[in-house]
């Protein structure tokens, strides 16, 4: 994916494909289109999702939106080359509805589907590192599983560093307009050493995800809101989102 300056456009990524099915993956039965920039500030990304029945009862930052309902994800990391799988990425989750925002610095070293080849695991990210940055709710820890540490929030889409996101919708419909991801949450010194660079670093790996509930009970046109469907930009076919050597690649440009 050639990633534009705002400036110049957005490059698009759509075509969203059911996750939890072997190749070849079959399309989504909702829609998702994105498109995504970068300026001085950041990413700003962009998702329009058709939607029967939007729900997402989540009403503040962080809390657990991809338990409550519609949801809109982003999974995010520099690399060192666009071939490397990262250890270390960002995930953003946006709820329909309400737009509360949840983010998390993901630390992903053990996947086991396939070995990680380099990537963040190489670029001197540490715990130490990240907490120097005061992004965090509490102390990053790379022990307790995937999440190395919840970003500080206020209110319902309020990060520190100003990220940010408004949400929107309509019948049959909900947007992503712009969800910002600014350059200063990356705790990567492939970001921080090129703060006051004209360019920021060009190679990433990222996805885009969104959990949909589209099916109706049997015999009834009520939608079942417990049964949902997994879909992904750069299916895995696993069900699981955290699968980096699945992300998609993003050069800037």
């Amino acid at each position: 994916l050639a990633i534009p300056h705002c400036d110049h456009g957005t490059a698009h990524a759509g075509g969203f494909k059911v996750d939890t099915e072997p190749q070849p993956w079959p399309a989504a039965k909702q829609h998702t289109e994105v498109r995504i920039c970068f300026d001085k500030i950041g990413f700003r990304i962009f998702a329009n999702a058709t939607d029967l029945d939007i729900f997402n009862s989540a009403t503040h930052c962080n809390d657990p939106v991809f338990a409550d309902g519609d949801v809109f994800e982003v999974f995010i990391a520099p690399v060192e080359f666009v071939e490397d799988s990262p250890s270390w990425y960002l995930e953003i989750d946006t709820a329909a509805k309400s737009g509360a925002l949840w983010g998390m610095l993901a630390n992903n070293p053990r996947n086991k589907m396939a070995p990680n080849i380099g990537g963040n695991s190489s670029t001197g990210i540490t715990c130490a590192a990240v907490d120097a940055m005061q992004t965090c709710e509490t102390p990053c820890n790379t022990s307790n599983g995937l999440c190395a540490c919840m970003f500080k929030c206020t209110g319902v889409s309020n990060f520190v560093h100003g990220m940010t996101v408004n949400v929107s919708s309509g019948t049959g419909w909900w947007a992503v307009n712009p969800l910002v991801i600014p350059w200063s949450l990356f705790p990567s010194p492939l970001i921080q050493n090129r703060s006051s660079a004209s360019t920021p670093w060009p190679n990433w790996r990222l996805n885009f995800y969104r959990y949909d509930f589209p099916f109706k009970r049997p015999g009834s046109q009520e939608f079942d809101r417990s049964k949902h469907e997994l879909s992904a930009w750069s299916a895995s076919g696993a069900g699981n989102f955290h699968m980096p050597q699945f992300f998609g690649r993003g050069v800037l440009v």
